[in-house]
């Protein structure tokens, strides 16, 4: 059953987001990039004319990286219910896995978080390491098997 308000599933266990202040941060920094674009285009072009193929670089990066990040940090979303394991990308396409199809975990460098399924379809996050713990023991507790850990 899902509720009205919030539209998470009344069984839901754990939800990995971007924190609050992150999803502010990366909106200051989109905003401050369409306003250059909107008020200050002859001093891109400007800049544009008489740069380096480096410089053009970092500035299509830099036009490119906030809007794309903001859809990461607004959109994306794994979701841990008692049946199963949403990812929801950056796109909002939804994938829904079971616990039973989780082949693997790897925790690589204290910051990166894969889970592996038996199909190669595969969940990176890049979480800490009590929300790892988390994750991990929701998935070892709801598969009813210990799932194999990577550590690195």
């Amino acid at each position: 059953m899902i509720t009205k308000k919030l539209k998470i599933p009344e069984k839901t266990l754990y939800i990995v987001q971007t924190p609050l202040f992150s999803r502010l941060l990366l909106s200051a920094t989109a905003a401050f990039v369409l306003y250059m674009l909107m008020f200050h285009f002859d001093t891109i072009k400007y800049m544009w004319l008489g740069s380096s193929f480096i410089f053009k670089f970092v500035m299509i990066m830099g036009g490119l990286v906030p809007p794309i990040a903001c859809l990461e940090a607004f959109i994306a979303r794994l979701m841990f219910t008692t049946d199963y394991i949403a990812n929801r990308n950056a796109f909002g396409i939804t994938t829904y896995k079971s616990y039973k199809d989780v082949a693997q975990i790897e925790y690589l460098a204290r910051r990166y978080l894969t889970i592996q399924f038996n199909d190669n379809s595969k969940i990176k996050r890049r979480e800490g390491e009590a929300v790892a713990n988390k994750i991990i023991t929701i998935i070892n507790i709801q598969a009813g098997k210990k799932v194999p850990l990577v550590l690195d």
